[in-house]
């Protein structure tokens, strides 16, 4: 039997090379294990055969709306576009993401755009960690302290740095970003919670 792990393949037409690496990070972050294709120019869209196309706003020709539904009839599968021009999402696979939007926000609109998406290594990473475990990890990805997670837990703040260790352990995510995207994909916690 083979077990080869199927990777997503995402399509980007992003120019900005910081940008570029930025949706990547997120989308590592996200726990999708995913491939990509580079699209230098929009006319290659139209060969592509991936469920997911992520392109900058500078790509769309003008009037951006008319080209957008020129790439959809070539493009079967969702879009996420970039940009802080104001394209009205007409159609469910449409979304728009502004490059100055908080970090909330971002990993928000991203985390539903990869919505149907089981995360790398998600199935029964729940299972994987205790309850009190789970409470920690709550608490670290709604932005308190060990101080603050030791005082409304009734532990020590040794026990909560043992905890926290555990939890990144046992999931391979060491920054309290990737706890919080973690814990947003995994319905733990409500994005309107986290602090800012």
């Amino acid at each position: 039997m083979n077990n080869t792990t199927h990777k997503t393949e995402i399509a980007l037409c992003i120019e900005p090379f910081v940008l570029k690496m930025g949706i990547q990070y997120i989308i590592r972050q996200l726990g999708i294990d995913a491939s990509y294709y580079y699209i230098n120019h929009i006319d290659d869209i139209a060969t592509l055969r991936c469920k997911y196309l992520i392109i900058h706003h500078k790509f769309l020709e003008k009037p951006k709306m008319v080209h957008l539904h020129t790439i959809q009839k070539s493009f079967k599968g969702k879009i996420l576009i970039i940009g802080n021009d104001k394209i009205n999402a007409q159609h469910q696979s449409e979304f728009l993401l502004s490059p100055n939007e908080n970090e909330k926000v971002s990993i928000e609109k991203i985390s539903r755009f990869f919505s149907e998406i089981t995360p790398a290594g998600e199935s029964g990473d729940n299972d994987l960690l205790s309850s009190r475990e789970i409470d920690i990890l709550k608490k670290v990805a709604l932005g308190y302290s060990n101080k603050e997670i030791a005082d409304h837990l009734f532990i020590s703040i040794n026990t909560v740095i043992t905890h926290r260790k555990n939890v990144t352990e046992k999931l391979g995510i060491k920054t309290i970003s990737g706890l919080t995207v973690y814990a947003l994909m995994n319905n733990l916690i409500e994005a309107d919670d986290v602090k800012s």
